[in-house]
């Protein structure tokens, strides 16, 4: 859904009388909306006093920051947040149009070893792999501010040179001085698995999707 910013303007009906102005509702980052997160919004009534605004929302919750900046809080559950900008009170309430923003789950970050970005590189140098010692998400979305799981703990598991898996657990996110050695010592063009990844998210511990790297 296009990003609704409508443009206020006086409309001369054809009963002689001029049309309520048209609230300017806009993502300020984006042309939808992520569930579960505050996006930031404007909202704005031309000729109308911020004080003077009344927002209502269906799909999520808003709350005012300063001026005509407001926070969408959006409804993980819904498809739609549904914004509508009012002024006045009782019988005098105005209504000056609505909109409706399309909700986004938010993707899962990227995993990264060092700065190499496992889903797009995951071929890593031993020279490179022993510079690299923190295993760290990061989000490809830039635009907003998102949160980051931070990684409690994980596994690391490959072939060794008689085929059989070799499962190294590791609490936290740095990766020990000894495995790393161990790690630079495999046979080129080994692949090593990241398995078992668990991040605190939002205060609560999560899995998250497993990765690997190849060693070369």
């Amino acid at each position: 859904m296009k990003n609704a910013i409508i443009f206020s303007f006086l409309v001369l009906t054809t009963l002689g009388i001029y049309a309520q102005p048209i609230a300017v509702i806009a993502v300020e980052k984006n042309n939808f909306v992520y569930a579960g997160i505050e996006n930031p919004i404007s909202i704005a009534v031309p000729g109308i006093q911020s004080d003077q605004i009344s927002i209502e929302v269906a799909g999520g919750d808003v709350k005012k920051i300063d001026d005509s900046k407001y926070s969408l809080l959006p409804n993980p559950q819904s498809k739609e947040a549904i914004i509508q900008v009012f002024s006045g009170k009782g019988s005098s309430k105005i209504s000056h149009g609505s909109c409706h923003f399309r909700i986004q789950q938010i993707p899962e970050p990227d995993c990264y070893l060092g700065s190499n970005n496992l889903s797009s590189n995951p071929t890593i140098s031993k020279g490179q792999f022993n510079a690299m010692s923190m295993l760290v998400y990061r989000s490809s979305i830039t635009n907003i501010e998102i949160p980051v799981p931070v990684i409690t703990k994980f596994t690391l598991s490959y072939k060794n040179e008689d085929s059989d898996f070799v499962d190294i657990s590791i609490s936290g996110n740095k990766i020990p001085g000894d495995v790393i050695t161990e790690i630079s010592n495999l046979k080129e063009g080994t692949e090593v698995l990241v398995l078992d990844i668990y991040a605190s998210y939002n205060k609560q511990t999560q899995m998250m999707s497993s990765c690997s790297f190849i060693v070369e």
